[in-house]
């Protein structure tokens, strides 16, 4: 969420979350493995902030529902 939630991508697919509030690491998102680069390039949140959006290594954009995270 906008306001609360801080994410971080790591270069093997890996997003993580973080509480903006206390600093506190949450939860990690693992992306499926089915393409052969999953490298995260850049991670950007919907103005509502219920969808993430991942550009990946490879020129895809990965779309997340963040509100269940």
């Amino acid at each position: 969420m906008p306001g609360k939630s801080v994410v971080t991508g790591y270069g093997v697919g890996v997003i993580g979350w973080w509480d903006s509030g206390t600093g506190k690491h949450g939860k990690f998102l693992r992306l499926p493995a089915d393409r052969a680069s999953r490298s995260i390039l850049s991670l950007a949140f919907h103005p509502q902030g219920n969808l993430l959006a991942a550009g990946m290594m490879d020129g895809t954009v990965r779309l997340i529902d963040a509100s269940t995270k």
